[in-house]
C-alpha cells in the first residue's frame, strides 16, 4: 500500500503516461548535445534517488533538454528534466542537487497523476487504453497536452512547498549544504523578475 498513490491510475500507467510524454520532450526540445553534462546530470539525481527509502519507481532518467528557458520539470513515472537555461544559472552542484531533489519529490508524491486526476476527471479511466492503443491516440493527447500544461504552470503552493522540503531534505541527506537551494531560489526569483522568466516552485519559495 502507497500512502502517496493515485486513485484510478497504476503505477504501471503512470509509468506508460511518463514513457510516452518522455519522446514528446525530446522531440519538442532535443537533448543537449554535452554527453559530459548529461552524465553529470545523472549522476547527481541517481545519488539523490539513492537516499530514497521509499523510491516509489524503478528507475529515475534524468535528462538535460536543450532550451534557453530557465525551467525543470518532471514527468509521471520518474522522467526529470533540466534546460540548459537553468544550468546556465547554477552555480554549485548543491544548487542542481536541490533542483533536481525539488523534481523528484514530484515524482514521488505523484503530483503529475493527481493534477491530471483532478483535471480530466473520468477520461482517466481510459488513459491505460489510449497509451496501449495508437487507435486511441487522440485520447491521449488530450491527456498529454493538459499535463503539459500542468506542468508549466506548477501543481499549487501545497505541492512545490511538499516538494520544496523533498529537494531541501533530500539535498542534505545526500551531503549538499540545503542554504545553497535556499540562496539560489532568491537569486532565480530576482532573475525571474527582469527576465519575465519563472521556475514554478516559485510558487512555494518563501
Amino acid at each position: 500500500i502507497y500512502c502517496f498513490s493515485v486513485p484510478f491510475i497504476d503505477k504501471d500507467t503512470e509509468l506508460a503516461m511518463g514513457q510516452q510524454a518522455d519522446k514528446e520532450v525530446i522531440a519538442q526540445f532535443g537533448l543537449y548535445s554535452d554527453k559530459n553534462l548529461q552524465l553529470y546530470v545523472n549522476e547527481i539525481g541517481q545519488k539523490l534517488v539513492s537516499q530514497l527509502s521509499d523510491k516509489e519507481f524503478n528507475k529515475y532518467f534524468f535528462k538535460v533538454v536543450d532550451s534557453s528557458e530557465i525551467n525543470a520539470f518532471a514527468l509521471p513515472g520518474g522522467y526529470i528534466y533540466v534546460t540548459r537555461g537553468i544550468l546556465a544559472t547554477i552555480n554549485s552542484e548543491a544548487e542542481l542537487a536541490g533542483i533536481l531533489g525539488h523534481e523528484i519529490g514530484h515524482v514521488t508524491r505523484h503530483h503529475g497523476a493527481k493534477q491530471i486526476v483532478r483535471t480530466i476527471g473520468a477520461q482517466i479511466l481510459a488513459i491505460g487504453a489510449a497509451i496501449a492503443n495508437p487507435r486511441n491516440a487522440g485520447e491521449w493527447l488530450i491527456v498529454s497536452s493538459q499535463m503539459f500544461n500542468q506542468i508549466n504552470l506548477g501543481y499549487g503552493r501545497a505541492a512545490e512547498l511538499e516538494s520544496d522540503a523533498h529537494g531541501l531534505l533530500s539535498a542534505y541527506q545526500a551531503g549538499y549544504d540545503p542554504r545553497s537551494m535556499v540562496d539560489f531560489l532568491k537569486g532565480l526569483r530576482q532573475q525571474a523578475m527582469m527576465s519575465g522568466q519563472a521556475y514554478h516552485s516559485f510558487q512555494a519559495t518563501h
